[in-house]
């Protein structure tokens, strides 16, 4: 199922004007009071596959489409676990319909490991 991603229904006021992305994610429950959130600081805890980690990168995601020069940190107990798991949801789920559409390029390094992704102006 495809639904649109829009910052707006989610509780996420952008401070510019953000395209709106067709992907494969739809925030519920849980997920979707992640989006509504707007605590400096978030700790979210459930079960093993129950969308956490790929609530969070969205949220992120959008919120860096949405507010030019946003910073985040996605950090995980040790950097192997953070490049094994979180980083490869993101390539994975989180990434692609961006990249393909020109949202988003990387940037120094490859495009398997890249250090960073930037919003395109």
């Amino acid at each position: 199922m495809t639904a649109a991603l829009d910052l707006g229904d989610l509780g996420i006021l952008p401070a510019r004007p953000a395209a709106t992305v067709d992907r494969v994610f739809e925030p519920r429950g849980a997920a979707r009071e992640l989006f509504a959130c707007r605590a400096p600081e978030v700790l979210v805890v459930g079960s093993a596959g129950t969308g956490k980690s790929r609530s969070a990168l969205e949220k992120i995601h959008a919120m860096a489409l949405a507010n030019k020069d946003m910073r985040g940190l996605i950090v995980r107990k040790t950097a192997v676990s953070l490049g094994s798991t979180t980083l490869v949801t993101f390539e994975e789920q989180v990434l692609p319909v961006s990249l393909s559409h020109g949202h988003v390029m990387h940037f120094g390094g490859s495009t398997r490991k890249a250090t960073a992704t930037a919003t395109a102006r």
